[in-house]
């Protein structure tokens, strides 16, 4: 709500689950609970000036089986997560200075055979300065500011209490990114959008990543072409987890790079549909694997070879009339063997939307995953092994009705409508038909 130059807005959820287990060969129920809350309060001092502070927290509880034997088993992961935020904007003639800081602490206690607790936190500060020189031509300067820092504990082999594992004095780096982007939009039909951001790292030390987006836009007889390219590198370091996790962390961890690379075109239709292709090619070296490094032993390593990703990626948006439209995506992805894992050859996803009358709204859903590759630790000969997951499609329904204008809509929902049999995760349960029938109500 609002009152006069304060504004306000509160929520509560909660979602419970049961009645699947975890494991597709399981006969117990693992059940899924969840609570989460927000708050935000907003102050406009003037025109140009306003701040928003912000808190939330989330808090599951979650049965898990036995992910090595495939089996039953009483494992509980119980997670607490806190944020808290600020927001302030100052507008001036021709730009704007907005600052963003955010708070995260997660606690996360895992009951197994395994028994383990995490705590983890986090602080990002971001700051950055827009500026309008016209119409055309804009500039975005910026500095971003991160500190995390992890600590766990688990039971020693033989012992029945916890005990450090992981020191939050060592498990912690930080972050410093000054960062640049500019935009031009000629009235010609050219668009330039180009970045750069210089990652200043406390463990890995300072590297530079870039981006580079032109675009050009043709008008024609029934609307538009348009040619677009994108070119841009990408630098990830090593997780906290990853890096020094007792048992798997790997100290000696470098940072993932990876170059993209797309082009591609875009026709449009005046009133009618759009529609969209572009060719994608993803180079990646320093690639973070868990590998078996025999003798039951397993890390986190760097691989050697340098993996390529390509493909095509298609999307249309077509209007029959005023209420009937249908929305579609096509990818073909062709992967090295040592990235497959999981990934699909082909995907489609489409939407037929209709609008029966101004009251009552329709949907059906269509998704199409390819076959994939998995791997999964044999717990009779103690390797990894590989499996086949099956192609498979799912259909989805919703239906709305706004039964009172602006303030209540009634909803029914029903996923995976012909009860199809799949598998995301090999050995790990999916959702049969779910049927979901609610309200939303404003005030």
């Amino acid at each position: 709500g609002t009152v006069k130059k304060f504004s306000y807005l509160a929520s509560f959820g909660n979602q419970f689950t049961n009645g699947l287990s975890a494991v597709a060969n399981g006969t117990e129920p693992d059940a899924f609970n969840s609570i989460n809350g927000n708050l935000k309060l907003s102050y406009k001092f003037s025109k140009a000036f306003k701040t928003t502070i912000y808190g939330s927290f989330d808090k599951y509880s979650a049965d898990f089986d036995d992910g090595f034997a495939f089996a039953d088993a009483n494992n509980v992961l119980k997670t607490n997560q806190y944020r808290f935020g600020l927001s302030s904007e100052y507008k001036y003639n021709n730009g704007s200075i907005t600052v963003n800081a955010a708070y995260n602490d997660v606690e996360r206690d895992v009951v197994s055979s395994f028994p383990s607790q995490f705590k983890s936190s986090g602080l990002v500060v971001d700051a950055f300065n827009k500026y309008n020189f016209n119409d055309m031509f804009y500039t975005v300067i910026g500095l971003n500011v991160q500190d995390n820092k992890m600590e766990s504990f688990s039971i020693p082999f033989g012992g029945t209490a916890f005990e450090q594992s992981i020191n939050p004095e060592t498990a912690s780096f930080s972050i410093i990114d000054p960062y640049a982007n500019v935009v031009y939009t000629s009235d010609f039909g050219l668009s330039i959008n180009a970045g750069a951001r210089l990652n200043n790292h406390s463990e890995y030390g300072s590297h530079l990543v870039y981006s580079v987006n032109p675009s050009f836009k043709k008008d024609i007889n029934f609307g538009y072409l348009k040619g677009l390219a994108s070119y841009g590198t990408a630098y990830i370091t090593p997780s906290l987890f990853q890096l020094f996790e007792p048992t798997y962390g790997n100290a000696d961890l470098k940072p993932e790079e990876n170059a993209t690379l797309e082009i591609g075109a875009e026709l449009g239709i005046k009133n009618k549909a759009t529609f969209n292709v572009v060719y994608f090619n993803r180079k990646e070296t320093n690639f973070i694997d868990f590998v078996d490094l025999g003798s039951f032993v397993f890390q986190y390593k760097n691989t050697d070879e340098s993996f390529t990703a390509s493909g095509i990626e298609f999307t249309g948006d077509y209007k029959f009339n005023k209420r009937v439209r249908l929305n579609a995506n096509a990818t073909y992805t062709k992967v090295e063997e040592d990235l497959k894992l999981r990934i699909p050859e082909f995907k489609v996803n489409a939407s037929l939307n209709y609008q029966v009358s101004n009251a009552t709204f329709m949907s059906l859903s269509y998704q199409y995953n390819d076959a994939r590759e998995d791997a999964f630790f044999n717990s009779t000969t103690f390797a990894s092994e590989m499996v086949n997951l099956k192609s498979y499609s799912l259909l989805d329904y919703y239906v709305s009705y706004n039964l009172i204008k602006n303030r209540m809509t009634l909803f029914a929902n029903v996923t995976n409508l012909f009860n199809t049999d799949y598998q995301e995760l090999f050995g790990f349960t999916t959702k049969g038909r779910n049927v979901n029938i609610g309200f939303n109500l404003s005030f």
